[in-house]
């Protein structure tokens, strides 16, 4: 098990990420972690100095016969993308059209309240 503190921008994505979880909810949901839970129920929505306890990897492993055809099928946790659009005076603007371009896809709404 280790301790860590969050850092600037980092969410339960970039710390998984960090540490080589693929499925960061195995750390949020981690009973170590319930108080975490309780201040910040946002996994995406850390503050600096905010604790996480990252659990020790449990590695699966399986055993296949030879000369046959095997599948596995993994399922990867889905990533989110928060954005807050701030104005002048680093003022958070609300109820804002802006469009968003990402690869081939443009993503065109309007920004509520963070939070």
């Amino acid at each position: 098990m280790k301790i860590h503190e969050v850092q600037p921008g980092e969410d339960m994505i970039t710390i998984a990420t960090k540490f080589g979880i693929v499925d960061w909810q195995s750390i949020y949901n981690h009973k170590f972690n319930s108080r975490l839970k309780e201040f910040r129920p946002d996994p995406m929505c850390l503050t600096p100095g905010d604790i996480v306890i990252i659990p020790d990897l449990n590695p699966v492993s399986y055993v296949f016969g030879t000369n046959r055809s095997h599948t596995i099928q993994v399922t990867v946790p889905v990533s989110y993308f928060c954005m807050q659009l701030i104005g002048e005076g680093d003022k958070p603007l609300a109820n804002v059209e802006y469009e968003l371009d990402v690869g081939d896809q443009v993503i065109k709404d309007r920004e509520g309240p963070c939070g």
